[in-house]
């Protein structure tokens, strides 16, 4: 579990290393588990995945110097949402170290945090689509790329969609505003 939390933020762990020509976070061959734990683990080594895909488009998208408003205000949402992640990490790992060995009902083990991370891992999936997405656009064409995938998923996913695309509008709504003002 320990190992996991290392992942969920980019980190390589004892036992889960981030091998470049697999791309992906793998259990060390010298730890044997039974095939449902080590499904367990590939699963959640996939929100690691996601999280340095997102976190390696938006370094890179932060350190340029002439970046359009729109990619700043995507950059922000994004921050934003993984501020919201960085806040269920910390709580996870609280648990984790919280417990006390008469208190086996706030164990976090395998299972737990699962079902803990199962939303978050939506989102990181929908935020690394979003940054495929738009990969070499501009302006309004990156607010039309966001804004194709709100027809798509749950109610959930439509409401975390319409709060990038929310963000990431300001800046041309409040161009068009000065330009009819002006």
């Amino acid at each position: 579990v320990r190992d996991l939390l290392y992942v969920f933020q980019g980190i390589d762990g004892q036992s889960i290393k981030f091998e470049l020509l697999a791309d992906a976070f793998v259990l060390s061959p010298k730890i044997t588990v039974s095939p449902s734990t080590h499904k367990i683990i590939s699963e959640l080594c996939e929100v690691g995945w996601l999280y340095k895909r997102v976190n390696d488009w938006l370094q890179k998208n932060s350190r340029e110097q002439h970046l359009s408003q729109v990619v700043q205000s995507l950059c922000f949402a994004i921050q934003a949402e993984l501020a919201e992640y960085y806040r269920l990490i910390a709580v996870l790992e609280h648990q984790r170290n919280s417990f006390q060995p008469d208190d086996s009902a706030n164990y976090l083990n395998l299972r737990k945090l699962y079902l803990w991370i199962q939303e978050p891992l939506e989102r990181l999936k929908w935020l690394a689509i979003i940054c495929d997405s738009v990969k070499g656009l501009k302006g309004g064409a990156i607010c039309s790329a966001i804004h194709s995938y709100i027809l798509t998923g749950s109610p959930q996913t439509k409401h975390f969609i319409t709060r990038i695309i929310r963000e990431v509008s300001c800046p041309i709504l409040r161009m068009i505003k000065e330009w009819m003002l002006e």
